[in-house]
């Protein structure tokens, strides 16, 4: 908890296998009205790839609990930039992780999804994936082209999305019923890595992501999104 600008309040809660990762996306989720949060992927299992299963993190009643979702998330497992989204109408939550670092990773000339970069394990991905939670279950829509976009280069590891803040619902979370039908921009994707190739080494050394992007949601009308895009500033 922060006050005046300094950290006044430090709990700290230890579980043990599920939040023995580090390197992970830890993002808001309100249910209900009520805010709590969810942990996607982290790095390393006893395998020294990435964990597939998120962990919610449940503080709602003043204390600590958290579980294991069922969930199988496909990519994205690295710390990433996020967006969070939340309809009020219809009491569904979206996170959406742009790129990074990813358990599996897609290849378009085959249409499938590898696991690892041709055995190189936890590759740079260029996925957007969209893990919706409503009525106490996780539905995960990953973009895949040509129907819909991948992020324009390998980017997204440690980077950061900063939202508009006309948008908002609270916090850095953004009031989904607040975008209109159609192509609107909801913020900025910036910093992070950047990687030439999906596995980097002294020949493709990855390095700092100077390219500010604006993030766009098409959206049809409906809670769900249809496709996030990004466009260079």
């Amino acid at each position: 908890r922060f006050q005046s600008g300094q950290i006044v309040n430090v709990d700290s809660y230890t579980s043990e296998p599920l939040l023995h990762r580090r390197d992970l996306t830890v993002a808001p989720m309100v249910q209900a009205g009520q805010l709590t949060h969810v942990a996607y992927g982290g790095v390393f299992t006893p395998a020294d790839n990435g964990f597939v299963n998120p962990v919610m993190i449940d503080t709602s009643s003043g204390t600590i609990a958290v579980s294991e979702d069922p969930t199988v998330q496909i990519t994205n497992q690295y710390s990433c930039a996020r967006i969070s989204m939340y309809t009020q109408s219809t009491d569904e939550f979206v996170n959406v992780l742009l790129g990074g670092i990813g358990r599996f990773m897609y290849d378009n000339d085959s249409a499938e999804w590898q696991d690892g970069d041709r055995g190189a394990k936890l590759p740079f991905v260029k996925s957007v994936t969209q893990m919706i939670r409503a009525s106490g279950q996780t539905t995960q829509v990953i973009q895949l082209p040509p129907d819909a976009q991948e992020l324009p280069a390998l980017i997204g590891a440690n980077a950061i999305f900063l939202p508009d803040e006309q948008l908002l619902y609270k916090g850095d979370i953004i009031d989904y019923d607040k975008i209109p039908a159609g192509r609107t921009r909801i913020g900025l994707f910036y910093g992070g890595i950047l990687s030439d190739r999906a596995t980097s080494s002294s020949i493709y050394p990855s390095t700092f992501n100077s390219t500010i992007y604006a993030v766009y949601v098409v959206k049809d009308g409906g809670a769900n999104l249809v496709d996030v895009q990004t466009k260079k500033q």
